[in-house]
């Protein structure tokens, strides 16, 4: 058992109190049997056991309410010593606490909180009741915060004066000593250096002067001051404009307050920070004018008169005092109209949204009153020397970050600036208040007397380079600009001054003093970061605890604390030399400038700062925002981050030696209120990324009002003062101090948790080395840890009144108090009985009782929702489907990324291959070769003739490509290159002289139509004249029509524009060099010396005819102007160049007597740009003309040169793209890729999906539906998603508020006729028509590839020219491979085609959940369906014909939303503007793609909403993450991995915004998303993230909902 042993604790009268310390006391020996006044164990004895751990220290001498206390009453000063005596005590494993030895290295640090608490507590009062006097009952001194600042501005001054260390210090350090130098000359010059008042009236002398060219709207005399002068009328806009501007320059806000912050809706975007119009600033606090209006009219009527007359005394001017004093109270008055009448209170303005209210500068212009007050003068001026910002500010059109805080306060002041305005203000008032707001900014440089007492200026404002303006009071500051004689004294100011005038030069000081070394800096903040992270943590528990905080609240919650951004101690770009002078260059004064000079240069620097994150981006997070080197704390909601300075790192608050109690109960509590700060009232209106979006849902913010509420009315019961003297004044404002106060209260419950969690995982620390201290256990420690950061001085009545009255912070006394009586583990630590601070009723601030609940768990969704059930294995198949989901997400998905800042990364983050279309176009090419090799598959192919063509060219190709020398030797024998340019040079009647030498002629007409009809209509080669079969454009039922369009290039005409051409034109010269050259070598021909230069000036050539003799695309997206029908015998009169006859006698036999007609027509498609080069025809160099013609004839038959396909390596790759563009004759020869396919089976399967599409389309449909079952089952699952989209999309078009109902009736006339191919055409399937397609096709036994080859070129260029032989337009033609991945919509046919090859994962499954069915496949039939009604579709009517049917009104709509568009995505960038120019996307070349990607997002998700309503929802995925996913959120996963693929190099990606018609691809997912508002619910996304813009276009879709 244990034994206690009784000493005696001499010459110490321990009272009542010291019980609840746990320095356990015995009550007299003669007493004990009958006291009420402990707990005992029934019979009167006391058995205390001290240090009992699992005890929590003894708890049984306590006093209860009954116990009689006063000062005189003393118990028995006998003091309780725990000794072991024998096995028992032993078998209870108690250990005694440890003591800290004197050789640890933390045991000074020990004896330095013994020092701490014994200058302040008082043992003699009962903690119970008054636990601030017992913990700062002895405190004399300076308060914690004050003896940290004169600590830090010690150590500032010792580095700062070591010269040894200038010497070495970049340039901002050797600054901020020439700028302490200067100062402390001046502190002690002070009173002959502003002698003559020269600085202030300089000021007023320059604002006096007004501005160059508006001398006459901004010259103003200050009639206060030059009395003989007056202001009758009121400044007109530009001179109002001018005086506020300027003063504003000068960091003097007045009747209009301009600042920087964040961008409070989207700090994360390319605009990641505002200009903040706010309400007037006036010369106080608002709190003032509203609660001590008398006395601070008194004080500032003192001020301003002894300010003036000092004034007018340098200036050497007698003042009549009359005028004087009406003056001074006329600006009195505006002053406080200014803040009673035109600002908004305090309260109010915590609710920040609505003081969000974006303008570009013409709406501000026009939105408030740009004829009083005018922008145009005052934004310039504003800034100051930041002028590079105004080419941002100064855009009237795209700069759309001026936000307006207070728009009808700042309306009504405008209003008010007349001489009819009910307030009392005139004119001259106004100008003088202007005027007299310089002359207080300066009063500092003012010869005042030294014995003047009097606050100058009495208050001041501080802009922080993030945030708005607040107002620093006189009591607030650390130092004061007058004469100080005292050597030590200036240096203290002076170092002081150097932390407001230049922090980070400053920090940098501050830092390599306390910091010296890497250890040193990596210690401090790992530990301060393990305190913060664990309050962090401890707070997050709290959260987990509350029960009245709904789970969709919660969510946002830990989101904001998962995303807190933890800064500590300074940040890390201030200790590298290059970053720090880098900020600091407009800081640019010398050694040799004076202080004056360094003064304000360096006020101007400060501004310049400010100013300059207007062009800064998107916000920086880890931003400080504030000196590292003051003592204190805080939050910032804009930014969701905590700093900790490194001025607070130290002691009283902290040292890295002291036990953990007392790092938690000091430093721990400052975290735990900063971090509180982030879910007070205004911290929940922020995210977690600092976005302006409120988390807290309205069930959850009326408990935290009742938290709330029960806090303003504890704090509100505190009354400091007498009631009977003071009245309402006498107490706490409850409502003014309850941020704050919450703050305290859920700042020490969060520490607590922290301290207790870090002391389970460390363990407990030794007690303090002293014979009082050691008594006292580390909960206890923790609270006076706490209690004494807030020890100060008694206040007087007149300070307390000064604080309640407007102060957001409560007296400390009471912050301890308040606190404390809300927290019961105080209670448990000082053993304490219902009391003062132990009180029964409390407020539950943060926490909350916990869930009672038992049995089966009550789990609902705040909307009680049930989710959807996981999928299970009942069906394989569709279990198999899912699984196969699961692993392409698998594949992509990047769930570390923020999908509301960065969905392409999200959902492609972790992707790895090519984009969508390669591979599934490799994986069906794969097929295809299987199914032509399948031994089952033989019988098939030999009883269908067609099939049996494709097996030859397939078996051919196989033979000849096996290796690379079989096929070179099958070229060199047959020479089929020199054939064609034989060939040609007969046509022409000039050779290839580029590469055989000799002089070339101009071809003569006859002459240049065979040798362009040769190209054409042989080899299937546009050149200067191209030739195509389209429908009659007019009326379809009469079948088709030969159209004669302009020059076709063998690149897009994209490339030939002047920035694409200088990437281009080296790659394509390379390529055409190693292809030519090969050529010439197999020819035995060595070129001429002058080849290159030459080739070069035929590129150059081409470009020439490109860019001349070819009208724009744009101008192209007209339809009407290109049909022009001509008589094939008129050709020739307007078209001279070419004997067209000639020409078109080289058509396939089949239609060469119907083209050569002489009444035939056709329509000649760019009369102009033929007309023109006709004319010019004469005039081209012979050489460079006839050269440009074979040089396309060599590259558009490449592949009959042996080893040619490594030459077009180098080639920029044509972007994957849905659709068709107009029909060309035959495909182009460039050849594949073959990266992704498997040996040179799928490479010949490739060759057969190109000339024999349609047998090709046979053996792969036969490979993919072997049944007619399955036939059925894909058109009926695949088709029912089209249909779905279709009538999605008609519901669209019903509900457009900007289109007529006529239109709006033919658009769905449109929507109702469309024809829909799906899979595959019918007869491909029929033997009998297959064969027939390819009768006219024969390939003999003997054929090689290349001559299969060949002969499939010239078959596919008369399949096309037969249609001019159709009687009708077959609006049923697939017009493309059913085995390709794509879709396609055909205006002239108003036909949308869904081919077998795209009906294939990661695009669609019958098994699939429709969200992921729709998201892919149900996307591509929007797209493509959406361009039936973009700015080409909408000229063809429903059955193809060109018949445009959209009214003017319509279109004015319509091109409306089409420049929304435009501008939105002009704004995409993905390139550096130093390095590419242009950088950005091209929104006029990409906006019919763009347009498509929204308007067809829009209708597959209507159409997989609809779907899901009809047939429920479906299973989850069958995965731990993806299965957690919502069938919203995987529709929108499954359109961004249609587009996923790696990035592609900074070169590709310039080519791509140049020359493409689509935007790359993380712009065609990026600004889709951003237009739906169905994604930012999917994913939860805040308003004002990138993802979720405050301003989108509206796509196809009503803007807005009536």
């Amino acid at each position: 058992m244990l034994v206690l042993t009784l000493v005696r604790v001499l010459g110490v009268v321990l009272t009542a109190g010291v019980l609840g310390v746990v320095i356990a006391i015995l009550v007299n020996e003669s007493s004990s049997t009958n006291n009420n006044n402990y707990y005992g164990n029934g019979n009167g004895t006391n058995t205390n056991t001290i240090y009992n751990e699992t005890i929590v220290y003894n708890n049984t001498l306590v006093y209860n309410s009954t116990s009689t206390f006063n000062n005189t009453n003393t118990y028995n000063s006998t003091v309780v010593q725990v000794v072991y005596q024998d096995k028992e005590s032993a078998a209870v494993n108690v250990a005694p606490p440890r003591q800290i030895k004197t050789d640890n290295n933390k045991f000074q640090s020990y004896q330095q909180v013994v020092q701490l608490f014994k200058a302040s507590v008082n043992l003699s009062v009962d903690p119970c009741n008054d636990f601030y006097a017992y913990t700062c009952g002895n405190f004399q001194g300076d308060m914690s915060f004050d003896v940290s600042d004169d600590s830090n501005v010690a150590d500032m001054v010792a580095q700062i004066t070591n010269d040894n260390y200038i010497q070495t210090a970049p340039l901002p350090v050797k600054q901020t000593r020439w700028y302490f130098d200067q100062c402390v000359y001046a502190r002690q010059n002070w009173n002959t250096l502003v002698a003559d008042g020269a600085v202030v009236t300089n000021a007023i002398n320059a604002l006096a002067a007004g501005t160059r060219g508006f001398e006459k709207q901004t010259q103003f005399p200050f009639p206060m001051l030059d009395q003989n002068t007056d202001v009758t009328t009121y400044p007109g806009n530009y001179g109002l404009g001018y005086l506020v501007g300027s003063l504003t320059a000068s960091g003097v806000d007045t009747l209009i307050s301009g600042g920087v912050d964040t961008n409070w809706k989207d700090p994360a975007g390319p605009e990641g920070f505002a200009y903040l119009i706010d309400q007037p600033s006036t010369m106080a606090p608002n709190t003032y004018y509203l609660k001590d209006w008398d006395d601070l009219s008194y004080n500032l009527n003192v001020s301003m008169t002894k300010t003036m007359l000092l004034l007018a005394k340098v200036q050497g001017k007698t003042l009549d005092p009359t005028i004087l004093a009406k003056d001074i109270q006329d600006i009195i008055h505006l002053d406080y109209v200014l803040a009673t009448n035109f600002s908004t209170d305090d309260t109010t303005r915590r609710q920040y949204d609505r003081s969000y209210n974006p303008n570009t500068l013409a709406q501000l212009r026009a939105q408030y009153r740009d004829n009083i007050f005018s922008w145009h003068m005052f934004l310039p001026l504003s800034v100051g020397s930041a002028e590079h910002v105004l080419d941002k500010l100064l855009n009237g059109n795209s700069y759309n970050y001026y936000i307006v805080m207070e728009p009808a306060k700042i309306n009504m002041l405008f209003d008010a600036l007349n001489d009819q305005n009910k307030y009392g203000i005139t004119p001259r008032a106004v100008v003088n208040y202007l005027y007299y707001r310089l002359v207080d900014s300066l009063s500092n440089f003012l010869p005042w007397p030294t014995t003047t007492t009097l606050a100058r200026p009495f208050t001041k404002i501080a802009k922080q380079p993030v945030g708005r303006p607040r107002h620093i009071l006189p009591h607030e500051r650390k130092y004061e600009i007058k004469q100080i004689d005292d050597i030590s004294d200036a240096q203290a100011s002076c170092a002081g001054e150097t932390i407001d005038q230049m922090q980070y030069a400053n920090a940098r000081i501050f830092v390599d003093k306390i910091y010296p070394t890497a250890d040193d800096r990596k210690n401090v903040r790992e530990h301060v970061a393990k305190v913060a992270s664990s309050i962090v943590i401890g707070f997050r528990s709290m959260i987990d605890q509350l029960n009245w905080m709904t789970s969709s609240t919660k969510k946002g919650a830990y989101n904001k604390i998962e995303n807190l951004v933890k800064n500590i101690a300074y940040p890390d770009w201030i200790t590298d030399d290059v970053q720090l002078t880098q900020y600091h260059t407009q800081m640019n004064f010398n050694q040799t400038n004076d202080y004056i000079t360094m003064y304000f240069n360096a006020q101007s620097f400060n501004l310049y700062a400010m100013w300059d994150q207007l062009v800064q981006g998107a916000a920086d997070r880890t931003g400080f925002n504030g000196p590292p080197g003051i003592t204190n704390a805080w939050y910032q909601p804009e930014l969701n981050s905590i700093t900790f300075p490194a001025g607070i790192l130290k002691k009283p608050f902290y040292d890295f030696n002291w036990p953990a109690s007392v790092n938690f109960g000091a430093m721990g509590v400052i975290a735990g209120h900063e971090l509180t700060h982030g879910f007070d009232d205004q911290g929940v209106q922020w995210n977690g990324v600092g976005t302006l979006s409120g988390w807290m849902d309205d069930q959850s913010k009326v408990s935290f009002t009742n938290m709330a509420q029960c806090v303003v009315n504890e704090y509100s019961g505190f009354c400091p003062l007498n009631k009977d003297t003071y009245g309402a004044a006498a107490c706490i404002d409850g409502a003014q101090t309850q941020g704050e106060n919450i703050a305290d209260n859920g700042g020490i419950h969060s520490a607590f948790r922290a301290y207790k969690n870090y002391v389970d995982l460390y363990g407990p620390d030794p007690v303090l080395p002293d014979d009082t201290f050691q008594y006292f256990n580390p909960d206890q420690l923790f609270f006076l840890s706490f209690a004494q950061v807030w020890c100060q001085l008694p206040y007087n009545d007149a300070q307390f009144l000064r604080q309640i009255l407007v102060d957001v912070h409560s007296p400390s006394i009471y912050r301890v108090l308040g606190t404390i009586q809300n927290f019961p583990a105080f209670k448990t630590a000082f053993n304490c009985p219902a009391s003062t601070y132990a009180p029964d009723n409390h407020c539950n601030v943060w926490v909350s009782d916990i869930d009672t609940t038992y049995g089966l768990p009550n789990v609902q969704t705040d909307l009680h929702v049930a989710p959807e059930a996981p999928i299970t294995a009942t069906d394989v198949d569709k279990m198999n489907a899912y699984q196969m989901a699961v692993n392409y997400y698998q594949k992509s998905v990047n769930t570390k990324i923020d999908p509301c800042d960065d969905f392409y990364g999200y959902a492609c983050g972790a992707f790895n291959q090519p984009v969508s279309f390669t591979t599934a176009r490799a994986q069906n090419l794969v097929y295809m070769a299987q199914k032509l090799e399948d031994p089952t598959y033989q019988a098939t192919i030999t009883g269908c003739p067609a099939l049996t063509k494709e097996k030859q060219l397939y078996n051919a190709c196989l033979t000849a490509t096996a290796t690379s020398q079989t096929e070179d030797q099958m070229l060199i024998a047959a020479n089929y290159i020199q054939q064609r340019v034989t060939a040609l040079q007969g046509f022409l009647g000039t050779p290839f002289t580029l590469v055989a030498g000799g002089a070339a002629a101009l071809p003569n007409a006859k002459q240049l139509g065979d040798g362009l009809g040769y190209l054409s209509f042989d080899q299937g080669i546009d050149t200067l004249i191209s030739p195509l079969v389209d429908t009659n454009w007019i009326d379809n039922s009469k079948g088709y029509r030969m159209f004669i369009d302009q020059n076709t290039a063998y690149l897009s005409k994209t490339y030939y524009q002047p920035n694409a051409w200088k990437i281009e034109k080296p790659k394509y010269f390379a390529m055409a060099y190693d292809v030519l050259t090969r050529y010439a070598k197999e020819q035995n021909i060595v070129v001429p010396n002058t080849f290159n230069d030459t080739l070069s000036k035929v590129l150059d050539y081409e470009r020439t005819i490109a860019i001349n003799y070819s009208t724009d695309d744009d101008t192209r997206r007209q339809f009407n102007r290109s049909w022009n029908l001509v008589n094939v015998g008129d050709l020739g009169t307007t078209y001279s160049f070419l004997d067209w006859m000639t020409y078109l006698g080289h058509a396939p036999s089949t239609v060469k007597a119907k083209v050569t007609a002489a009444n035939y027509q056709v329509s000649v498609m760019e009369v102009d740009r033929l007309t023109h080069f006709s004319a010019d025809y004469a005039t081209q160099d012979p050489a460079m003309l006839v050269n440009l013609l074979y040089v396309r004839l060599i590259l558009g038959n490449a592949q009959y040169i042996p080893s040619y396909a490594t030459a077009f390596q180098g080639m920029t790759e044509e972007s994957i793209f849905l659709g068709l563009s107009r029909r060309k004759t035959i495909p182009n020869h460039i050849p594949p890729s073959t990266a992704a396919l498997e040996a040179n089976g799928p490479s010949c399967a490739s060759v057969a999906n190109n000339l024999m599409q349609f047998a090709n389309g046979r053996v792969f449909v036969d490979y993919m539906y072997p049944t007619d079952q399955d036939v059925a089952n894909i058109r009926a699952s695949a088709g029912g998603i089209i249909k779905n989209v279709i009538s999605s999309f008609q519901g669209m078009i019903d509900q457009l508020d900007w289109m007529s109902p006529d239109t709006k009736k033919k658009a769905y006339d449109k929507t109702v006729n469309i024809q829909q191919n799906i899979a595959f055409p019918d007869w491909i399937k029929n033997d009998t028509l297959l064969s027939t397609y390819y009768a006219d096709l024969q390939i003999a036994d003997t054929d090689n590839y290349y001559d299969i080859l060949t002969k499939l070129v010239r078959f596919n260029i008369e399949i096309q020219y037969n249609q001019l032989n159709a009687a009708q337009t077959d609006r049923t033609d697939f017009l493309g491979q059913p085995g390709t991945v794509n879709a396609w919509y055909q205006p002239e046919l108003n036909s949308i085609t869904f081919p077998a090859g795209i009906l294939v994962p990661p695009y669609f499954h019958p098994k699939w959940p429709p969200s992921i069915n729709y998201g892919g496949m149900g996307l591509v039939a929007g797209h493509e369906l959406t361009h039936g009604f973009d700015d080409q579709g909408v000229q063809w009517g429903p059955t193809g014909n060109l018949a445009g049917w959209m009214d003017d009104g319509s279109k004015t709509g319509f091109l409306n939303m089409a420049q929304c568009v435009i501008d939105e995505y002009s704004g995409f960038c993905p390139l550096n503007a130093t390095q590419y120019s242009p950088n950005c996307v091209k929104g006029t070349q990409t906006q019919g793609e763009n347009i498509a990607d929204n308007g067809g997002i829009h209708a597959a998700f209507n159409a997989y909403k609809t779907h899901q309503a009809l047939d429920g929802p479906d299973p989850r995925l069958p995965d731990r993450l993806f299965g957690q996913f919502t069938h919203d959120q995987l529709f929108f996963m499954s359109f961004a991995q249609v587009w996923c693929e790696i990035r592609r190099s900074d070169a590709a990606l310039y080519t791509q915004i140049m020359v493409d018609p689509h935007s790359p691809s993380m712009y065609r997912v990026f600004g889709t998303i951003q237009n739906f508002p169905a994604f930012q619910t999917a994913f939860n996304c805040p308003l004002g993230s990138k993802s979720a813009p405050t301003q989108h276009c509206e796509v196809w879709v009503p803007g807005k909902y009536q």
